[in-house]
């Protein structure tokens, strides 16, 4: 018996009458129609249900990957130190601790502070003055300075201080006049000052010709230049300046001597507040995923429901250390204390990290592109029967048609 006649006899079984090819050919397309058209507004209806869930767990997922919430760093004394995170720059695979800072020592800039003169005298000659300052590379800088009989001691200090500022670059020294008093009895002194702190940026001044600068007070160093000692967790460290970076993305600024009980702990927290809502948002969107889909659908539909399910118990380990349980059923639960805490200390952001293939935004990223991109509807049902001759009924020229005609024969 051949197929034909093999098809005939099933269908002769049933109660349909097959016996001529036109009949055969009106009963295989009305059944074509059926096969291809069981429910179209159910099946409508499931599409739109995958894609809107997609949708909605890839918002969640864009949401929380710029969540991750900036470092900051506290201090419970601000006189004594105080904390920057420049979070562009911190490295997060060594995220900082918490620390106690005590400070021994502030940098300091060497200064040569002036004698005090009266304003309104010449405490030096006339004619031409010169005097360097030699710099902590060793180089020497001189400066002349005319003085006419005319200038008072504050027109030649300030005078001085010009000549002095206009090479502050090259030299590392800056110069300023500071007043006291009023009328004829008010005073003015000279002060230079290195423009860096530390041992290694102290200067010298000596005259060359004249003694202006011994007369003006500023051969004598009132300040020395000095490095700033401190200890974080009981180890000492030295620096040249009072801005320090503990670490890379971490600075530190000593502001005053504070030993034993008066030093400064020092916290780090993450901007939490963004990042919880937005995990929460996303365990929102996997939980209404799996009840709003209707399994009963669709193939397609049953596969996003197990995706979901079985990331979730993959990886649920890992979620509950973030505060995220899951369920037996699949479901997330929110533990919101340890959710928080997760959120303040980085781990719920190094959790949700896009940049990891295997990780679980990236596997949640997966589901969701297939659920909007319409990849789990084209499992719903199989490839449909073309059936466009009566010659043709058993025309096997696709792979879905195999399906189908077996379905027949069955």
């Amino acid at each position: 018996m051949n197929i034909r006649m093999m098809a005939q006899s099933q269908l002769a079984q049933g109660g349909f009458n097959v016996s001529g090819r036109s009949n055969i050919y009106d009963w295989s397309r009305n059944l074509n129609n059926r096969i291809n058209s069981p429910d179209r507004e159910s099946n409508t209806s499931a599409s739109n249900e995958t894609v809107v869930a997609g949708n909605n767990i890839q918002n969640a997922l864009d949401a929380l990957q710029g969540a991750g919430g900036a470092l900051t760093g506290r201090t419970s004394d601000a006189e004594v130190a105080t904390v920057r995170v420049d979070n562009d720059r911190l490295l997060a695979a060594t995220p900082p601790r918490d620390m106690r800072v005590e400070v021994q020592q502030l940098a300091a800039a060497q200064a040569n502070a002036g004698e005090a003169l009266n304003h309104n005298y010449r405490s030096t000659g006339t004619g031409n003055f010169t005097f360097a300052i030699e710099s902590s590379d060793g180089r020497n800088h001189t400066f002349n300075i005319n003085i006419e009989a005319s200038d008072s001691n504050e027109d030649i200090q300030r005078r001085m201080v010009e000549a002095i500022n206009a090479r502050r670059e090259s030299t590392g020294v800056m110069a300023s006049v500071a007043s006291e008093g009023t009328g004829d009895n008010r005073t003015t002194a000279l002060t230079l000052e290195s423009t860096l702190t530390g041992s290694n940026n102290r200067f010298t001044v000596r005259d060359v010709q004249g003694d202006l600068a011994e007369t003006m007070g500023v051969t004598t160093v009132s300040r020395q230049g000095q490095n700033a000692v401190f200890t974080v967790n009981g180890a000492q460290h030295v620096s040249q300046s009072n801005e320090v970076e503990l670490q890379r993305g971490v600075h530190l600024t000593l502001q005053g001597v504070g030993v034993g009980e008066n030093g400064t702990d020092i916290t780090f927290a993450r901007g939490s507040q963004e990042s919880v809502a937005a995990a929460t948002n996303l365990v929102n969107a996997l939980n209404n995923a799996l009840g709003s889909i209707n399994t009963n659908a669709g193939r397609g539909n049953q596969r996003m429901v197990s995706d979901i399910q079985g990331m979730n118990r993959t990886f649920a380990s890992a979620l509950r250390n973030v505060g995220i349980n899951v369920e037996s059923n699949g479901r997330l639960t929110i533990d919101q204390e340890r959710l928080q805490r997760a959120a303040e200390d980085g781990s719920l952001g190094r959790m949700f990290d896009s940049n990891s293939n295997s990780g679980f935004a990236a596997r949640a990223g997966r589901i969701a592109n297939n659920a909007s991109s319409g990849s789990y509807r084209n499992t719903d049902r199989p490839a449909p029967v073309q059936v466009t001759s009566p010659n043709n009924m058993f025309d096997f020229g696709n792979a879905g048609n195999s399906w189908n005609m077996m379905s027949l024969f069955v």
